[in-house]
């Protein structure tokens, strides 16, 4: 989940990631609130990861190389896309 100043955001959204999520990956582009810590407050089993180059392709680029599973769905933080949503995006992918 790129990220850049989203404090406000992301309880909206994290709690809405579905428990069978194996990971959750935050990709901070220097935001100057609160972001990476409120993250972790909301989930612990959170990994922050910091990129320091601009632009959202270079955050989801960090968030790939982050990434361990073998499927990988990206989700804004600012709460564009349900992420009730990823069942769908995943069992399309699985079946």
């Amino acid at each position: 989940m790129p990220t850049l100043n989203e404090a406000k955001n992301l309880p909206l959204v994290i709690a809405r990631i579905p428990g069978w999520v194996h990971e959750i990956i935050i990709v901070d582009g220097r935001s100057t609130d609160a972001t990476p810590a409120v993250a972790l407050a909301l989930s612990p089993k959170a990994r922050i990861v910091l990129e320091t180059k601009p632009g959202k392709g270079a955050a989801l680029r960090a968030g790939f190389r982050g990434a361990s599973g073998d499927i990988i769905a990206m989700l804004d933080a600012d709460g564009s896309m349900d992420p009730a949503e990823l069942i769908m995006f995943v069992g399309t992918l699985i079946y």
